[in-house]
């Protein structure tokens, strides 16, 4: 331990001494406050799965109150085809939209969260809970339109 000389004024003489004081080596101040906001980024950071499977190769559909609903096939090269009629179509039939397609649409997944996407039109962030994922829809120019998705694996595969 380094000490150096403090200049301290002595309550009772009124007269300045000298007196040996240690110094400290402490970390600054700015590297104490990263430590302090990584380990609580660690902290909260969900962790995910090491148990979950890649979804490459595999088939889900949209949850849907349609028997024949939107499927999406996770292709191993990291593109993906989705193939079936929107629930909007069908419920109203004037509409008169086309199947859907999304051709030069990806995905990827990091443990338990798979991220895909229709055309780069609408982003769908979800986490695989076994047969199912759950998660959210966004569009990509307007990320204020959203809601909730869900999926569920087929025992059909590619």
């Amino acid at each position: 331990m380094r000490a150096s000389l403090l200049l301290v004024l002595c309550a009772a003489c009124a007269a300045p001494r000298a007196v040996q004081a240690p110094v400290v080596n402490l970390p600054p101040v700015a590297a104490v406050a990263a430590a302090a906001s990584s380990a609580k980024a660690a902290e909260s950071a969900p962790s995910p799965s090491a148990d979950v499977s890649s979804v490459a190769d595999t088939v889900w559909a949209f949850c849907s109150k349609y028997p024949d609903p939107v499927t999406v096939t996770f292709l191993p090269d990291g593109s993906l085809t989705m193939a079936g009629l929107s629930e909007a179509s069908r419920d109203n039939p004037r509409l008169k939209l086309p199947p859907i397609q999304c051709p030069g649409s990806t995905w990827s997944q990091e443990g338990d969260r798979v991220v895909f996407d229709c055309n780069h039109f609408t982003i769908y962030e979800a986490r695989v809970e076994g047969d199912r994922m759950a998660g959210q829809w966004h569009r990509a120019a307007k990320r204020e339109e959203k809601g909730p998705t869900c999926l569920r694996r087929t025992p059909t595969t590619p």
